[in-house]
């Protein structure tokens, strides 16, 4: 007997979502900018940071600001640092 759990392919709404997790992933390098995901000193938080393409970091991030980059919100950068750029 066998029972098939896991459908052949993602659901069309994750593939959406994904699909919008790269494209707000593309527009943040194309600025300039990456998030960076570390954990604290044995705390077993999670530490997200915006930063320029030199590393320097631009502003810390919560969990509820990386989610909604990743759906294709834009970034909020009236609190940043003068290093984050508009797009045209």
């Amino acid at each position: 007997m066998s029972i098939d759990t896991f459908p052949a392919a993602p659901p069309p709404e994750v593939l959406a979502a994904i699909e919008r997790g790269l494209s707000a992933s593309a527009d943040l390098a194309g600025r300039g900018l990456h998030v960076s995901f570390t954990s604290g000193a044995g705390e077993g938080r999670l530490a997200l940071t915006l930063h320029d393409h030199h590393g320097t970091e631009l502003s810390g991030l919560t969990p509820s600001q990386v989610l909604a980059l990743a759906d294709g919100e834009p970034l909020d950068t009236t609190r940043m640092s003068a290093n984050v750029h508009q797009p045209d």
